[in-house]
């Protein structure tokens, strides 16, 4: 087994170039955020945790410039009920507010690319529904329940990964059956922990990738990710996490056989100047879709060209 920082020598590193070599799929995965659901609608998480507010009479300033995960927890700190009566009422919140949603075309145009992995920080099933309708919970066949390292659910030959948890996928019994979703804090923290682990083990990055429980962790080392409508908001710190560790293995070894790729509207570079940098830095290939639009922020054109011609040329 080679180190993950083992030592310089060049035959070591084409020995361990080679063997992640072996694991690379030439598969595409696409990881999709909210991004495609505000095409339908306009629940965004700024508007979500304002809704837990308002309902629930609770006095907490929601603003882009406070981190969304410790805005949940504020509001959980600031209610007079116990924390996880809290906790479980917000999550089923959630579910009312989004458990609703329909499928619009971009998703099925996105559903029906040469795609098998989709990975999505989205905890509703527009992507599951392009292809049944009534589908409405994840079958009970995993062992995870608040985390969601290993679970997807498979439907016309595709995986898709809800990364941060989905609506109905939980404790049934015990507790909420809404347990798997990710919005708070210590959710995001915890999270961290186990991917940390999952691809750091006793040994080094190859160990994790041999080993046989599959992972949505291990698409970002052995496939070809493609990020679309997803912010990449900087508390998303097991996503920053991954892709900085990738980048080590990439300064250690040379070259790793995969890629990633970060989409998005060139009207929006300049005000993901910060972001698009420090991408950069950690080899992520940024690739704008340029929109000629006489309407600002056409995000409606964006999904068009994205899906139509920029995704396809490159899967």
């Amino acid at each position: 087994m080679y180190l993950f920082f083992g030592n310089d020598n060049e035959i070591e590193k084409l020995k361990t170039y080679n063997i992640l070599e072996g694991f690379y799929k030439n598969k595409p995965a696409i990881l999709v955020g909210n991004g495609i659901n505000l095409m339908s609608q306009t629940m965004s998480w700024e508007d979500l945790l304002n809704k837990i507010s308002q309902n629930f009479q609770i006095n907490v300033r929601v603003k882009k410039d406070k981190s969304f995960p410790l805005i949940f927890e504020e509001l959980i700190f600031k209610s007079e009920r116990e924390y996880q009566e809290t906790l479980d009422s917000f999550k089923e919140q959630i579910n009312s507010e989004l458990n609703g949603l329909v499928n619009n075309k971009y998703h099925d145009q996105l559903m029906k690319l040469n795609c098998y992995d989709y990975l999505t920080t989205n905890y509703d099933y527009s992507l599951e529904r392009v292809f049944n309708s009534r589908f409405n919970e994840s079958v009970r066949n995993s062992r995870e329940t608040k985390y969601s390292l290993y679970r997807n659910n498979v439907i016309e030959n595709k995986k898709i990964w809800h990364i941060h948890g989905e609506l109905n996928h939980g404790f049934e019994k015990r507790r909420s059956v809404h347990e798997s979703i990710m919005i708070g804090n210590e959710h995001y923290g915890d999270y961290h922990r186990k991917v940390h682990e999952l691809l750091k083990p006793p040994g080094s990055i190859l160990t994790a990738l041999e080993n046989e429980r599959d992972s949505w962790p291990k698409r970002f080392f052995t496939h070809d990710v493609h990020i679309v409508g997803l912010s990449l908001d900087f508390s998303e710190t097991h996503l920053w996490w991954i892709l900085n560790y990738r980048a080590r293995l990439l300064k250690v070894f040379g070259k790793i056989p995969n890629e990633i790729y970060f989409h998005l509207p060139s009207f929006s570079q300049d005000k993901h100047r910060s972001k698009i940098e420090l991408l950069e830095a950690l080899n992520i290939n940024i690739i704008p879709t340029v929109v000629k639009s006489k309407i600002e922020n056409d995000y409606k054109t964006f999904w068009e060209i994205l899906l139509n011609v920029t995704l396809p040329n490159y899967i």
